[in-house]
């Protein structure tokens, strides 16, 4: 080994051995930093990527837990509020209606009632008095021909929303309708026995059908029917609304 100008230097002399060995355990280590900082990196951004994705999946689970729980709040609202308001609409009408039907039967008739009858024949005033006071039970229940037309339309829907059993006093209610109907429509077809004693006598059964004991038994018929249907539709006004 020589020094100076155009000297050479010897790679087997322990201080030249000993640069090259440093220089490239610190060129390893230079890389090996690079390597594990990278690495590092790498993971760092992995880990962020993977928290990333978990939080956006848990944003979207929780997201469509509160889309199902409004959609079930909304779907139970919308029939709590339609069996409420049909509660509401059926009883209304049951009421009205019972009244009707024990006022059909009432005692006595006042000024005028019975004279919106049209005669379909010539009539004797005799006649025309009998058919006109046997109309008398039908032009009261006329008078509340939308309660019993509202029964009558909300009759599928009541045993659609709370079963056969809640529609069935409203048929029963009905049974008690026709049968005023049909009593004081024979009664009119039949105004002519009147003249007659012991035709006018035949027709007592069906005068009690309207009037006697009977139609006290009806009336009772009538007034069981609604507290039936209090059974089944009251609890429904006296729920609250789902929360």
């Amino acid at each position: 080994m020589r020094y100076g100008k155009g000297m050479m230097i010897d790679p087997n002399q322990p201080q030249v051995m000993a640069a090259i060995v440093g220089g490239c355990v610190a060129a390893v280590v230079s890389v090996t930093v690079a390597v594990t900082n990278q690495l590092s990196l790498r993971s760092m951004h992995k880990q962020k990527l993977d928290g990333d994705r978990d939080l956006a999946e848990r944003k979207v689970n929780a997201d469509i837990a509160l889309a199902e729980r409004k959609f079930q709040f909304d779907k139970d609202l919308v029939s709590w509020r339609r069996r409420y308001e049909l509660a509401e609409q059926v009883l209304a009408a049951a009421y009205e209606a019972r009244d009707a039907l024990n006022w059909a039967r009432g005692p006595g008739i006042r000024q005028g009632e019975g004279q919106s009858r049209i005669a379909i024949e010539p009539e004797s005033q005799a006649i025309k008095e009998a058919r006109d006071s046997a109309f008398v039970p039908i032009e009261r229940l006329a008078a509340h021909s939308k309660a019993f037309a509202a029964l009558q339309t909300l009759r599928d829907a009541v045993m659609a929303h709370f079963g056969d059993e809640a529609a069935k006093p409203i048929s029963e209610i009905f049974e008690v309708y026709h049968g005023i109907t049909v009593a004081a429509s024979m009664l009119m077809e039949n105004a002519a026995w009147n003249e007659d004693r012991q035709a006018r006598a035949s027709l007592q059964p069906i005068r009690d059908e309207l009037y006697g004991d009977k139609a006290k038994a009806a009336n009772a018929k009538a007034n069981a029917a609604v507290k039936q249907l209090e059974t089944f539709l009251r609890p429904i006004l006296s729920a609250g609304a789902p929360v």
